[in-house]
């Protein structure tokens, strides 16, 4: 049966946003920007329980045009913390004026998913990131209430489902077996803006959030194996001052804390070569990294982990026409980066074979298929236009 067609004029949807707002980047930030082309969003920031968001400062996002951001502060003591989520986001989305209920939550968003079937709202669930071991690291009470009731009573509620991990996929489809692929990107045209590296010594930097996930330990083994080469950590989070102390006596190792968005641009044009370090489990096998369309956008080498999804997109170690590096420890990691090092020539290849597939995964071309999902959830009228 063809989906029903709102004839609503210029809808309205609510999100559920995975990270406080003002502090780091991501997916939901270029959706927004996107999805406001075509509907009045209100984007529900998330409550920053435990303080992780606020050990990275605050980043302003200006909103764009078409979106409205409400801000909900951490109360300073609460029990229940995970209740108090699941009520406000529920109450919101019963009383709210809208639409569509975009959602990347599971646990936190379970009752707003069922308001929003109760109020007739269409859902379109995002899974961007593997919140069974998020949680799991946190509370195995919390990651057993994701594995077993918030992830499948979410997807099946969905109207349209997008997991941006063929893992991530395969864990949702026996709950919606509908559910599309769809990467992780960038915004290809704002990082190709990034200048190009003159002079100096050799470079290489690390850009995103501190997390328990990332491969330190061999960034900073490969920083003692070359004391020429500087090393830039670029971002915070909860591992920020673990890692600095860590790096304490390396010199050629500098970490700059959370920067605004623009200056990341600059940092970028002054490297050699970005690292994708990632320690290899499942949870990094279920990650799209930004950070590799990232560097393919400024035309800059890549030296990855050999984690699932960077395999896939960048190719196998051995390829031809791989577009990336691989390291398995810090010592190979520092022999990658001494490679590059000698070879400028195969760093312009890399960037150049990144360049050949950053096409689909630049936000225009991604937000084709997420216009197409909402086509088939029934907003064929409101997206006239739309690719």
């Amino acid at each position: 049966m063809a989906p029903k067609t709102l004839q609503l004029g210029r809808p309205k949807a609510i999100l559920l946003s995975p990270k406080v707002w003002h502090t780091i980047g991501g997916h939901e930030k270029y959706l927004t920007a996107r999805l406001a082309r075509r509907f009045e969003v209100t984007v529900l920031d998330l409550v920053d329980f435990g303080g992780r968001y606020k050990k990275m400062g605050k980043n302003p996002f200006p909103l764009p045009e078409g979106a409205r951001l409400v801000e909900r502060p951490t109360p300073p003591t609460l029990p229940l913390q995970g209740l108090y989520l699941e009520l406000a986001n529920g109450l919101r989305v019963l009383f709210c004026r809208a639409e569509l209920l975009v959602t990347y939550l599971t646990l936190g968003g379970v009752l707003a998913a069922l308001a929003a079937r109760l109020r007739g709202l269409k859902i379109l669930f995002i899974y961007a990131d593997d919140y069974v071991a998020f949680y799991r690291a946190k509370s195995r009470l919390a990651g057993w209430m994701t594995a077993n009731i918030a992830n499948p009573l979410v997807a099946r509620l969905a109207d349209g489902a997008a997991a941006t991990a063929r893992l991530l996929a395969e864990d949702l489809r026996p709950y919606n077996p509908g559910v599309e692929h769809i990467p992780n990107g960038v915004d290809a045209a704002r990082l190709a803006g990034a200048p190009p590296k003159t002079g100096g010594p050799f470079r290489v930097g690390f850009i995103g959030g501190f997390g328990h996930w990332v491969d330190f330990e061999s960034i900073l083994e490969a920083a003692r194996r070359l004391p020429e080469v500087e090393f830039r950590l670029i971002g915070g989070g909860d591992r920020f001052d673990e890692v600095e102390a860590m790096s304490h006596d390396l010199a050629n190792v500098s970490l700059t804390g959370p920067l605004p968005y623009d200056r990341v641009v600059e940092e970028m044009g002054r490297l050699d070569a970005c690292l994708i370090a990632f320690k290899v489990n499942p949870l990094t096998d279920r990650v799209s990294p930004i950070k590799l369309f990232e560097s393919w956008a400024a035309n800059r080498p890549a030296i990855c982990s050999p984690v699932r999804e960077v395999l896939e997109t960048a190719g196998q170690p051995g390829d031809q026409d791989a577009a990336a590096l691989y390291y398995q420890d810090g010592a190979g990691l520092a022999g990658a980066i001494a490679k590059l090092q000698a070879d400028p020539a195969l760093g312009q290849r890399l960037a150049a074979e990144g360049a050949k597939r950053l096409a689909e995964h630049d936000w225009d071309r991604l937000m084709e298929r997420y216009w197409g999902l909402l086509r088939q959830m029934g907003f064929e009228a409101d997206l006239a236009g739309e690719a």
